[in-house]
């Protein structure tokens, strides 16, 4: 009998990515410093046997804004192109103002933080980035309570190779114009509208207010 052959991975597993950026090296920092801008960062990815495609998703913990990005697929070097594209449109020091720590998981698609944290050249940390412990999704509830509002519109076992950034721009406009009890039935929207660089936050996903009457949290049929 042949003997069964691992399956390796082009992105491999190291615990190097570990060192500083453990949740307890998150609690400490927090703790030190307790205006930072937090966001917390997940996919959110389609039918198991369907496309490569899946969301980035990225959460604002102060006011519940969540970005959406298409990923072509969940790798280390998608990421990394995405966050090439904020830095492009933010300006690196906007970016390290706005995007000042991140929590995210152990998923392998998050395991090359430089690409993440540093700018263009990889000669300065602009950002912070730590790891949730495995199993933990608690950790980071915010944003895991949020993609119940991206499964209303796209259930899950969806491939989601035919939403293009167009329909994730609408989906996150729809998520973001929602009202939330918590903030007084304000949306995250209005509340980002209160700090600094919310333009070129907002522009990020061509975010707009909307009044209550136009949110639609309905399944878009593709």
């Amino acid at each position: 009998t042949k003997a069964k052959q691992k399956k390796f991975n082009d992105e491999p597993i190291t615990k190097e990515y570990l060192i500083n950026r453990s949740y307890e090296d998150y609690l400490r920092y927090i703790d030190n410093n307790a205006t930072a801008n937090i966001w917390q960062m997940d996919t959110v990815k389609g039918k198991k046997d369907g496309s490569d495609v899946c969301i980035l998703t990225l959460l604002h913990t102060l006011t519940n804004l969540q970005l959406l990005f298409r990923l072509e697929s969940c790798t280390q070097a998608e990421v990394s192109r995405i966050f090439d594209y904020i830095k492009s449109q933010l300006s690196e020091r906007t970016f390290s103002e706005v995007f000042q720590v991140i929590l995210t998981d152990n998923g392998s698609e998050f395991k090359d933080p430089e690409s993440i944290t540093y700018d263009t050249f990889k000669q300065e940390e602009l950002i912070k980035i730590f790891y949730a412990n495995p199993c933990r999704s608690d950790q980071k509830g915010k944003c895991e309570k949020n993609h119940v509002h991206i499964r209303e519109i796209v259930p899950k076992g969806i491939d989601l190779q035919s939403y293009t950034t167009s329909d994730l721009n609408y989906i996150s406009n729809q998520i973001n114009n929602y009202p939330r009890k918590i903030f007084k039935y304000k949306s995250p929207i209005q509340l980002m509208k209160n700090l600094e660089y919310n333009e070129k936050i907002l522009e990020l996903n061509n975010l707009k207010e909307h009044p209550i009457q136009q949110v639609n949290l309905s399944r878009i049929i593709k």
